[in-house]
């Protein structure tokens, strides 16, 4: 526990991440217009080397009433944190090409009103975002394949022409859950830009995830899109290649593939007064973050079961959310306290 505290103490005071201007030299009376000011962080991705840490930053437009979204880059070995996306229009979802050379994120830079959020490219070398094919509709999130081959990106289906002149008109009477758009599992080759979709049926996914070795996509699913279900999850897996989805049958919200792709770690539990979210990480031992009563912590279970430890206190005072842990045992949260905005936070390991 020391030795894990020490070493995010020393990591964070060695890389200077995101965070909001510091206390002013007086006492003064926090104004709901300072907390419109206060930046929030998420979408926090690894390289695969665990050198870089991309993630995407909020800030609220209080004079045209919007919220925009940019990507970051921190880099862990040169101690730098840049801004690499500028644009008025949410820039979300990144991922890091294997060779950690590119990024591939979800913007909308589309002209006219039809404009929908796409797949975009850019090398961290320098130079403009760049589009990456074409989509009918709405892309949702997108995840580079460990074997830089294929992205796997989420994609709503397409309205029928009439509903869609409806809405154009105005003429669409909105019934909540009678008409549903959903979601679907698609990948694009990266060579020739060819585009094949992996799911059907009515069906709600997110949170995609690639096998270590690239053959199989797997995803938390829900029956529907109906508020009812919205508890009722699954984790399905389907085969690059084309097949059919295989529902592994346990209520889950997080997982992570072992790196051999043999076995999959979960959440999920009934006891609604302790919470535990995803890591990526994968050894003897599973790691996960827990919350109990006010304070947070990293903690750790032999895979085939024993005793919990602790191996990493987050248990200063405020919220932390969910890690990622990269491949070299790096760990990056997101964490706020009673005195201090939400901060990018980074620890060298796990414990």
């Amino acid at each position: 526990m020391r030795r894990a505290s020490m070493a995010v103490a020393a990591i964070c005071a060695a890389v200077s991440l995101i965070a909001s201007a510091g206390h002013a030299a007086g006492p003064e009376p926090y104004r709901l217009e300072d907390a419109l000011t206060l930046r929030t962080f998420s979408d926090l991705t690894w390289s695969r080397d665990g050198k870089r840490l991309a993630f995407v930053v909020s800030e609220i437009d209080t004079a045209e009433n919007t919220t925009n979204q940019d990507v970051w880059l921190t880099d862990l070995e040169r101690g730098e944190t840049l801004r690499l996306t500028r644009h008025p229009k949410a820039d979300i979802s990144p991922t890091f090409s294997p060779g950690g050379d590119t990024i591939a994120f979800v913007s909308t830079r589309g002209t006219g009103e039809d404009a929908k959020p796409a797949i975009y490219m850019m090398s961290l070398h320098g130079g403009e975002p760049w589009p990456f094919g074409t989509y009918a509709e709405a892309v949702g999130e997108v995840r580079w394949s460990p074997d830089g081959k294929h992205l796997a990106y989420v994609m709503t289906d397409t309205l029928p022409a009439r509903i869609k002149e409806w809405r154009k008109k105005k003429w669409d009477q909105v019934v909540e859950d009678e008409r549903l758009q959903y979601p679907r599992l698609w990948v694009v080759e990266i060579a020739t830009g060819k585009q094949r979709r992996l799911t059907s049926g009515e069906s709600y996914l997110w949170n995609v995830r690639w096998s270590p070795d690239s053959r199989s996509i797997a995803f938390i699913v829900s029956p529907t899109g109906k508020p009812d279900d919205a508890n009722d999850q699954d984790i399905g897996i389907v085969p690059v290649e084309g097949g059919p989805m295989r529902m592994l049958g346990v209520i889950g919200d997080a997982f992570a593939w072992s790196p051999d792709g043999k076995s999959i770690a979960l959440a999920t539990g009934s006891d609604r007064k302790k919470w535990v979210e995803k890591t990526d990480l994968w050894s003897d031992s599973l790691y996960f973050h827990a919350a109990q009563g006010v304070t947070t912590r990293l903690a750790a279970v032999a895979s085939r079961g024993g005793a919990t430890r602790v191996t990493l206190g987050m248990d200063r005072r405020g919220e932390a959310g969910a890690p990622v842990i990269a491949a070299n045992g790096r760990m990056a949260w997101v964490q706020s306290r009673p005195l201090a905005p939400a901060e990018v936070w980074v620890a060298e390991r796990a414990g």
